[in-house]
């Protein structure tokens, strides 16, 4: 495996690096880094809905999309991620991936554990967000795993910055953002470095290796594809839905809205949002397009697809997402 510290601390550069990396697969990565502030949204996300955006700018806090699925996430210097990139073996697992650091941790003297979907747990409160996603190589699938750890963030400016779904907050039983989260440093049984640096230096030595720098020309084409994707108003906003009717729900995989615009009784154009994780979502959006806009025209459609409606968005049915557009009375 490859070990690689990114001392980049340039949001736009530092996601650029993974997609890279992912799509120039040639041995496995382990890649710790560190961002300024920025809001992370989610691939399949509606920024507008899920960051206050007049607080971001007068922050000057860039919101960023990534090409994972999940939700936002904010990042500071205060905050460690962390990257994987291997061959794929299938589908999502979040297991694989937190295990060496919850074990990492846990040799820190931090009582941590997977909890929820995708999320790093410590006596109940979120210390690391994580999401995943396959990439399609010329040496064939692989899978981007990452994951912030909130070593010492600003949590203030987390909880004033991210606004996210209320069906997603109360369906965790919780008042907000802040009441969920707290920084590694300040539980009393850890025993490990505060300071950001010697905490990377002590990841690498418990569940890496020794790390090396990205070479001169991976710095070129990362810096070029910054530069062409990630500080770019098209990628970054340019998705966000403007439709007639907008669905909405809260499931076990995740908060998911549907938005369709119809014409002559017919789906013209339909998209599909929220913090779930999936594969080409945007092909079941096409796949629909031209379907009776009626609850048995679109579940006969769903049924029909030619891939599990569970590939396009992780651990959904046919059923549900025929619910979600016409809700059962």
């Amino acid at each position: 495996m490859r070990c690689i510290y990114n001392s980049s601390t340039d949001p736009h550069f530092n996601l650029a690096a993974e997609e890279y990396l992912a799509n120039n697969y040639k041995s496995d990565v382990f890649m710790l880094w560190r961002n300024s502030p920025a809001v992370i949204i989610g691939k399949n996300q509606n920024g507008l809905a899920e960051v206050d955006l007049e607080y971001a700018k007068c922050e000057n806090i860039p919101v960023i999309r990534r090409i994972t699925g999940g939700g936002a996430v904010f990042h500071d210097l205060g905050n460690v991620n962390y990257t994987f990139i291997t061959k794929s073996e299938g589908g999502i697992d979040f297991e694989r991936f937190v295990s060496p650091i919850v074990s990492s941790l846990e040799k820190m003297g931090l009582s941590a554990c997977l909890g929820g979907r995708n999320d790093i747990l410590a006596d109940g409160f979120k210390i690391s967000g994580n999401a995943q996603c396959r990439v399609n190589t010329e040496k064939g699938f692989v899978t981007l795993h990452h994951g912030t750890l909130l070593l010492g963030a600003e949590l203030s400016r987390l909880a004033a910055v991210l606004k996210p779904n209320k069906l997603k907050l109360e369906s965790k039983g919780i008042k907000s953002v802040s009441s969920r989260v707290k920084n590694i440093s300040e539980f009393e049984t850890y025993r490990g470095p505060s300071d950001p640096e010697e905490f990377i230096k002590k990841l690498f030595e418990l569940c890496g290796g020794a790390p090396e720098g990205l070479t001169s020309e991976e710095f070129t084409e990362i810096s070029d594809l910054a530069d062409k994707k990630y500080r770019t108003w098209e990628w970054n906003f340019g998705e966000n839905p403007s439709f007639e009717t907008v669905r909405e729900g809260r499931y076990p995989f995740g908060t998911v809205t549907a938005y369709i615009n119809c014409r002559k009784g017919r789906i013209e154009k339909i998209k599909f949002s929220g913090d779930f994780f999936g594969e080409d979502v945007e092909l079941l959006a096409e796949y629909l397009v031209g379907t009776p806009f009626d609850r048995e025209s679109l579940s006969a459609r769903l049924e029909g697809a030619e891939r599990d409606i569970g590939e396009y968005i992780f651990g959904a049915t046919a059923e549900e997402l025929s619910v979600l557009i016409f809700p059962e009375e």
